[in-house]
């Protein structure tokens, strides 16, 4: 058998106006749900799009989808699922991330809690706005499958992440390029760790992809190369540089991963390699634990508060091609889980994709950082550490749920 690969991609900028999604501080903290509530998309810097490659070996379909939000949401996922199976595509496992990009729309997630602090006023338009264009997307790009072949590289990019958090672990510097040779062309999978919010500052009402965008544009304009964009340990990572700010700082962050990408792009030298798998678990918690508002208020107001944004159930989901996999948790994912996942991991690559088929589990970190003094955390290292539903041990039932299941794609 021989793998088989298709490419698509459909922009979803939109011309009427819409609440973007992002968490942000305003100057007057009192009047942050009305700010949040007049935070509309005005002017377009560049337009926003959702990209879709579908893997197959003859017989097993795997769509990975990208669409440049915030967040993906479990409604958003399923209700995905369900047309592409309105269209006979019942059949194909699907992953469908977020670039979290901070400065696309929202409107999209009919939640109370998550409309009140980051994604604005639910409005059916923009969900199914985004629903059939995801779907359409997906249905093209498995359309007409051609033979391809695949090979991998990282390489380090320096002074562009930054520990925002105080998180005591290593960094994750390492761009993760998974290129593609298709008998259509090439195209290719980059993934980073660093959170999309270059322009934050005076730029709130504009719609972009931000970082992601540069390099995608980058790549497309000197290679000839269409890219889809996975955003990698987000929980801890910010930007290491906070001036210059807005376009000159996105344009610069964009250009320094661009250089990475093209100092090895060209020595990726793809193979035969037709093995592909996907996996799947249902993690179920009884209820959220947030420690940190445990010592403000009685936990069962806190639990109630938060469940308004926690699922009780959530799904992490792998995929296998070759000898990379692919990891999509629905969340974000701390850098500090790096070196548990990746040194028992059976594969020679492995790639952790954040904000994957649902946004259930906030932040996620492992039990060390949930244990730092106040003292020690900067205001977002709080603010994350407020932000993880379900308490300090869950990084660690995380890391178990994806050992699992990448020992089930290992399998024969």
């Amino acid at each position: 058998m021989t793998l088989l690969t298709g490419f698509a991609k459909r922009k979803i900028t939109r011309e009427d106006p819409t609440i973007l999604a992002g968490i942000f501080s305003s100057k007057n903290q009192s009047k942050e749900r009305e700010y949040l509530r007049k935070r509309v998309g005005k002017e377009v810097l560049d337009d926003v799009f959702t990209r879709s490659i579908t893997f197959s070996d003859g017989q097993k379909k795997v769509a990975l989808c990208n669409v440049d939000l915030l967040i993906t949401t479990r409604d958003l996922y399923q209700r995905v699922l369900d047309r592409l199976s309105q269209r006979g595509l019942d059949d194909i496992d699907l992953m469908l991330t977020a670039t979290h990009t901070h400065f696309s729309y929202g409107q999209y997630w009919d939640n109370w809690g998550a409309e009140t602090f980051f994604t604005g006023k639910y409005d059916p338009a923009v969900f199914e706005h985004l629903v059939n264009n995801i779907t359409d997307c997906i249905v093209e790009s498995q359309r007409d499958l051609k033979p391809s072949k695949i090979g991998y590289k990282s390489t380090t990019v320096k002074e562009v992440c930054g520990n925002r958090s105080n998180v005591p672990a290593k960094l994750d510097e390492d761009l993760k390029i998974i290129k593609i040779n298709s008998e259509d062309g090439a195209y290719c999978i980059a993934s980073y760790s660093a959170h999309p919010v270059t322009l934050w500052g005076n730029y709130w009402g504009i719609v972009s992809r931000d970082y992601p965008g540069v390099l995608e544009d980058l790549i497309l304009q000197n290679h000839e190369v269409e890219t889809i964009f996975v955003p990698g340990a987000l929980a801890g990572s910010g930007i290491a540089y906070e001036e210059p700010e807005g376009k000159e700082r996105l344009e610069r962050m964009g250009k320094q991963l661009y250089d990475g990408f093209s100092s090895v792009y060209e020595g990726i030298e793809p193979v035969d390699d037709n093995v592909i798998d996907f996996s799947d678990r249902v993690m179920t918690m009884d209820k959220t634990q947030i420690d940190f508002l445990n010592r403000f208020i009685p936990n069962e107001i806190g639990n109630w508060i938060l469940s308004f944004l926690a699922d009780k159930e959530f799904l992490i989901s792998g995929f296998r091609l070759g000898d990379i996999a692919l990891v999509g948790v629905p969340g974000e994912y701390g850098f500090d889980m790096n070196n548990s996942v990746s040194d028992n991991s059976p594969f020679s690559n492995t790639v952790c994709i954040s904000q994957t088929n649902g946004y259930s589990l906030g932040y996620v970190h492992m039990p060390e950082f949930y244990d730092l003094p106040p003292e020690q955390r900067t205001n977002l290292g709080t603010y994350e550490h407020t932000m993880g539903l379900y308490g300090r041990n869950m990084g660690v039932k995380l890391v178990d749920s994806i050992k699992e299941i990448l020992e089930d794609l290992q399998s024969p």
